[in-house]
Parts: structure tokens; C-alpha cells; sequence
């Protein structure tokens, strides 16, 4: 019965992004709910500055660089067979087999992703169903920031969600073909582990962005909005965080 709500809910949800009118992805900033999006966001910033930074620090100050890049190069490489499906709904057929090649190879010959034998592996060639409905010319709605998630927007929290429940890596582990125990608490750990890996990869930008940015909220805003833009618009890397020591 869980299950079936949880399948019912996702339908809804994607139904409900292909109905949606097609907002055109311009430099209009959509943000209704700013007084409710501050809120939150204050919320995500005192959960970070308490709790996340520190564990973050933490986590590059243990580990050695050597472990640190082959924990990333693992965590992207987990990412893989998601992108491949997404890649092949957006009717890119060579970003799918390329990603797909990497996963393999990077897997078997690169022990289980913790060498990137092939060398074209990039955070910025992974795509979710959130690009996915861009493709489509579904529009972004209205800009959101997610509790402990951060900034979005109403298609790429849809896509969010149908990430969750369709990557192929967590309905391996929840066919009981690979064996494992627990098989949620498996999954949901290494997404905290990559979400950790990341916020250990921004230390320095962030705290730059907090200290010389009048108005913070509107600064990452405004960075996720052309971040997502430049992805949508074919651009091979998207814009980073700025670093004010450079």
C-alpha cells in the first residue's frame, strides 16, 4: 500500500509538470514566494552553519586528498545510470551511450567507479528529469528553496522527486537481486554522502559569497537561475560560485 502511494504520488507530480503552461526560461525572476523562500532559506543557512559547514570541514580535513578525489569520482560514477536514462528521454542518444560507457568502464575496470578510466567524467554531464522536462519546453515556474536541499525551482523539484524513485540504482537495490539489507537506508546514505562531498567542494566560495554579498538570499538565487539556464541552454559548464580571493 506504501508503495503504491508513494508510485501514485510520483505520477501526480509528473503529470502535473507536463500540464503546466511552458514559462519561458528568460531572465525574469519568478519568486512569489520570496517571504516563505527567505524563511526557509534562513532555516537551510542555520542548519549549515551549525551542522553542515563543520562536518564538511571536517571531512576534507581527515581525509586525504588521494581518498577525497576517488570518493567524488565514486559518488559521480553512482550518478551514471541516471543520467543514461534521462539522456535517452531528452532523444540524446550519444549523451546516453557515453554515459552509459562510463559507468561501465568506470565500475569494472575503475573498481567500482574510484577511478575515472576514461577521463571525460564531469558533475556537469549528469542530467535529472528536471533537464529532462527543459528539453521538453516545460518552463522552470516559480523559484523555490527546499528545506535541507536549497535553491530549486517548481520542475526541478517535480524532477527531484522522479529522480528519487526512478534511478535505476535504487530499484536495483530494492529488487533484492543484489542482496543487500536495507536497502533505502543504503541509497539515502550515499545521496548524504555526495550532497556532503559537494558542500565540501564550496567551502571557500560560500563563505566569500556570505561575506561580500549584500543580500545573500538574492546572490545564490540569482547564481542557481543562470546555473540552470546555462545547463538548459547547451552550455558546457555552467557558471560556478564566485571566488572573491581570486
Amino acid at each position: 500500500m506504501k508503495k503504491s502511494l508513494k508510485n501514485l504520488l510520483v505520477v501526480a507530480a509528473t503529470l502535473f509538470a507536463l500540464c503546466a503552461p511552458a514559462l519561458a526560461d528568460d531572465e525574469t525572476i519568478s519568486d512569489p514566494l520570496e517571504p516563505v523562500n527567505r524563511y526557509v532559506f534562513a532555516f537551510n543557512e542555520g542548519l549549515d552553519v551549525v551542522f553542515i559547514e563543520p562536518l564538511a570541514k571536517l571531512y576534507r580535513f581527515v581525509l586525504p586528498d588521494y581518498v577525497l578525489e576517488r570518493l567524488h569520482h565514486a559518488f559521480v560514477n553512482i550518478r551514471e545510470p541516471l543520467s543514461t536514462v534521462n539522456y535517452v528521454l531528452q532523444g540524446n542518444l550519444d549523451g546516453a551511450s557515453e554515459s552509459l560507457l562510463r559507468f561501465l568502464a568506470n565500475s569494472t575496470i575503475g573498481l567500482a567507479g574510484l577511478y575515472d578510466v576514461i577521463g571525460d567524467q564531469s558533475e556537469d554531464k549528469l542530467t535529472g528529469l528536471g533537464d529532462t522536462f527543459g528539453r521538453w519546453g516545460i518552463g522552470p515556474g516559480p523559484y523555490l528553496v527546499l528545506p535541507l536541499i536549497g535553491p530549486s525551482d517548481l520542475r526541478d523539484t517535480v524532477g527531484l522527486v522522479g529522480d528519487y524513485y526512478g534511478d535505476p540504482v535504487r530499484i536495483a537495490l530494492h529488487s533484492g537481486s543484489l542482496g543487500v539489507d536495507h536497502p533505502e537506508t543504503i541509497y539515502t546514505s550515499v545521496q548524504l554522502a555526495f550532497g556532503l562531498d559537494a558542500r565540501s567542494r564550496l567551502l571557500n566560495q560560500i563563505d566569500d559569497l556570505r561575506k561580500n554579498s549584500l543580500d545573500f538570499y538574492a546572490a545564490m538565487r540569482s547564481i542557481y537561475l543562470q546555473h540552470r539556464a546555462a545547463k538548459l541552454g547547451g552550455a558546457t559548464s555552467a557558471p560556478e560560485i564566485p571566488n572573491y580571493n581570486d
